[in-house]
C-alpha cells in the first residue's frame, strides 16, 4: 500500500514554507500547504476538510511532486547533469507553479 505521507528534508520544508507564505498565487500557496501537511503526517481526510479541497487534489499534487522528484533522482543517478547532488524536491517545487508534471528537460542543474 502506498504511503499517504510525503518525506521532505528540512531544506525542502523551508522552501515549501516560503511558497506557502509568499507564493505568487492562491493556487501555489494551496499546493504548498497540501504538501506541508502531508509531510507532517496529517491524513488526507483532515487535509481535505481543513483546506476545503478534494482528496483527488491532494493525490494529484502529491503524485506530481513525487514523479518530478523521481525523474530528477534518476537523472542524477545516471549522471545526466554531470554535477553534484541537489535536492530532489527543488525542481519538484517548480511543479507548484505549473499545471502539468515537469518534463526531465525542465529540471535544470
Amino acid at each position: 500500500m502506498e504511503s499517504h505521507h510525503l518525506r521532505i528534508t528540512a531544506h525542502e520544508r523551508q522552501a515549501l514554507l516560503e511558497q506557502y507564505r509568499k507564493g505568487v498565487s492562491t493556487q501555489v500557496r494551496l499546493r504548498a500547504h497540501i504538501l506541508l501537511l502531508l509531510a507532517e503526517g496529517y491524513s488526507w481526510s483532515v487535509i481535505a476538510g481543513v483546506l476545503f479541497c478534494s482528496t483527488r487534489t491532494i493525490a494529484r499534487w502529491k503524485s506530481r511532486v513525487e514523479l518530478a522528484a523521481d525523474k530528477l533522482a534518476q537523472a542524477i543517478s545516471q549522471n545526466h547533469f554531470g554535477g553534484g547532488a541537489r535536492s530532489c524536491l527543488q525542481p519538484a517545487l517548480e511543479v507548484l507553479n505549473a499545471n502539468c508534471v515537469l518534463d526531465l528537460g525542465d529540471a535544470l542543474p
